[in-house]
Formats: C-alpha cells, sequence, structure tokens
C-alpha cells in the first residue's frame, strides 16, 4: 500500500486564526489590501510551509471581512498593550531587577 504524498486534510481556517497567522508573519491592519482576492493570496502566503491548502481557507465576503476585524484587534491590542497595568507593573519589576544586577556588577568591579 503507498503512502499519502499529500497533506492531511486540514478542517477550514478560522478568520481568527488566519488574522493570527497574518500578524505573525509581519502583516498589520493598515497594510492589508482592500480586495477580496488579494487579501486570500496573503493569507495563503501566511500559511506557506504548513498543512494547510488554498480550499482549507476562506472562501467568502463575510469571512475577509471578519479576518480584517480580528486583524485589526490584535494590532490595537499589541499597540494598547505597553499602556497595561499589568504591562507597566512588569516592565517596572524588570528595570529594578536589572538596577540591583548592574548595581552588584559595578560594587564587584570598584572592589577589585
Amino acid at each position: 500500500m503507498r503512502a499519502a504524498t499529500h497533506p492531511a486534510h486540514v478542517e477550514g481556517v478560522t478568520p481568527r486564526q488566519a488574522a493570527q497567522r497574518l500578524y505573525d508573519t509581519g502583516r498589520r491592519f493598515a497594510s492589508l489590501p482592500f480586495g477580496n482576492r488579494a487579501l486570500a493570496v496573503e493569507i495563503v502566503r501566511a500559511f506557506e510551509g504548513t498543512s494547510v491548502r488554498l480550499g482549507d481557507t476562506l472562501a467568502s465576503g463575510e469571512a475577509f471581512t471578519a479576518v480584517r476585524y480580528e486583524l485589526q484587534r490584535i494590532c490595537a491590542a499589541a499597540i494598547a498593550d505597553p499602556y497595561d497595568p499589568e504591562h507597566i507593573d512588569g516592565v517596572k519589576a524588570e528595570t529594578a531587577r536589572f538596577a540591583r544586577q548592574a548595581g552588584r556588577a559595578s560594587n564587584t568591579e570598584t572592589q577589585q
């Protein structure tokens, strides 16, 4: 019996998955093409090297609108992240830790 020569079928890609993949490959909402056909090409390119095939991607205007909406939400969250109180607290803690380590390093240099 011959082994299959094509990748296993992947269930359809959701608009959220497509938007996340676009974001992960460097695409941002402002740089998306206006036409759905061009967006479909961008989505397929974003999934290159995976088991996702052209037929697994989105095929309706509503789905492409949803991809644009999801990518806009992902980009907005990434922009807002530095202003998130948890993020600010994490940055302050990391800065304090670095200052303590740098202080120890400079103290050991001056003692030598």
